[in-house]
């Protein structure tokens, strides 16, 4: 495996980015797999274009104002803040950002209804926004891997990767793990995951939010585990420890006490 393509073609002014294409068709790939599971769990469809609006926005946002206040040296202009063609998104920013737009329509919603959420509504659609995103994710990555941006270390496994690319000077003409591919690999993993125990949920054997949970439990584990082949001069340190592991930490950990203590995972019953 070699090269990379960040451009996939110009046309006179116009250049599209693979990273940007990617982008659009992962928010594709988590909109059918989020209406297929509403669907199939009875949920009121008319809702899903809403809530995907949102969470498209709300992540768009989170991730591009979470890595710029990481990197505030690259804002550059005012529009520069908009330029996600070549990359510069942060994965947690736009969890956050997701999250809190859905979370913010569905609260919404209710306001204007004026109706409670005494079936647990909420945490299932939760639930189908984790397996989606993941999806998503999953799809978004190829678009990383075409770009050079989650550079891995050096390796001499079969599958490794070369860049030729001054995008990608740190390790031009060395041999690394493709990271990106890793990451989807591993995000999709999640969702079947997330689907195979969301089937459990549909037939009654576990609680809505469970799918929500335990997502963000193994994210975190993988956010953790892929950053120990992370190679990048630009890695920011938050007490000692990278940034990105110490998101997933705090991830792992929240997600692990609601588990104990609201779904009493690895207890007795």
């Amino acid at each position: 495996m070699k090269g990379m393509q960040p451009i996939l073609f110009e046309l006179g002014p116009l250049t599209v980015y693979s990273y940007g294409v990617f982008v659009v068709f992962g928010f594709g790939v988590a909109a059918a797999v989020a209406y297929l599971l509403a669907k199939q769990a009875g949920l009121p469809s008319r809702r899903i274009s809403d809530y995907l609006l949102a969470t498209a926005f709300g992540g768009l946002l989170g991730a591009r104002l979470w890595y710029l206040a990481l990197r505030p040296e690259d804002a550059g202009s005012f529009w520069n803040w908009f330029a996600i063609g070549g990359g510069r998104l942060a994965l947690a920013g736009g969890v956050a950002g997701g999250l809190a737009g859905l979370l913010a329509v569905i609260r919404w919603q209710r306001g204007v209804q004026g109706t409670g959420d005494r079936t647990g509504s909420t945490w299932r659609w939760l639930d189908i926004a984790a397996i989606a995103a993941l999806a998503g994710l999953a799809a978004g990555r190829i678009g990383s891997l075409l770009n050079g941006d989650f550079l891995g270390t050096q390796t001499s496994l079969p599958w490794s990767i070369g860049y030729a690319d001054q995008l990608a000077s740190l390790v031009e003409g060395v041999r690394v793990h493709p990271l990106a591919l890793y990451a989807a690999v591993l995000y999709a993993a999640i969702a079947v995951y997330g689907y195979r125990l969301w089937k459990l949920g549909a037939a009654g054997k576990a609680k809505p939010g469970l799918v929500f949970w335990v997502t963000v439990f193994l994210l975190g584990i993988v956010q953790v585990t892929l950053e120990a082949w992370h190679q990048s001069e630009e890695a920011l340190f938050v007490g000692g420890i990278r940034a990105a592991v110490a998101t997933g930490l705090i991830l792992m950990g929240i997600s692990l006490y609601v588990l104990v203590r609201r779904y009493r995972v690895g207890l007795a019953k």
